[in-house]
């Protein structure tokens, strides 16, 4: 995707009950709790969950070859569900634990370019030519319109559901 000669910013998709439950935070007329609650019974459907702490139990890696079988669908999963595009600079700050107690971890390209082959497959917000750059550094509000206020929101939502 060529950021510089785009012409208007995109707009995050509010049909998406994660989306619109983090705006409705932005616009003070929804709370982290239900925002929290809507993410956690998306990560149960797809068995992912976003931490912002270290995990409480022992997470063991999931191997490369497995990434295709074990990784690929649940993660894919989570995110056409709730719509968690968060660049590399956030996913550094995360943990993710797949199928309870395992993990995958992406390096910051394979992140990004993770990002772009879903968004890219699903025509995330109606762009069919996502490229991992796009998600390297961050998708941001001269790209995408509200972002930077979105995805801190959303990384405080996924702090509150963390902590519990």
């Amino acid at each position: 995707m060529n950021t510089e000669n785009q012409q208007t910013r995109l707009k995050l998709d509010r049909s998406v009950p994660f989306v619109n439950a983090v705006f409705q935070i932005i616009e003070g007329s929804g709370t982290e709790t239900e925002a929290a609650r809507i993410l956690g019974e998306a990560e149960r459907a797809h068995d992912v969950k976003f931490l912002s702490g270290s995990p409480d139990e022992t997470i063991k890696e999931i191997p490369a070859n497995k990434y295709t079988e074990l990784v690929e669908p649940k993660i894919r999963g989570l995110l056409s569900t709730t719509h968690l595009v968060i660049g590399s600079a956030e996913y550094g700050r995360l943990h993710i634990v797949i199928a309870e107690r395992h993990t995958y971890n992406w390096t910051h390209r394979e992140w990004a370019n993770m990002l772009a082959d879903w968004a890219n497959q699903i025509r995330w917000l109606g762009v069919e030519n996502w490229k991992y750059l796009d998600f390297y550094g961050g998708p941001n509000d001269r790209l995408i319109e509200n972002y930077n206020d979105w995805c801190a929101t959303a990384m405080n939502v996924i702090h509150t559901k963390s902590i519990g």
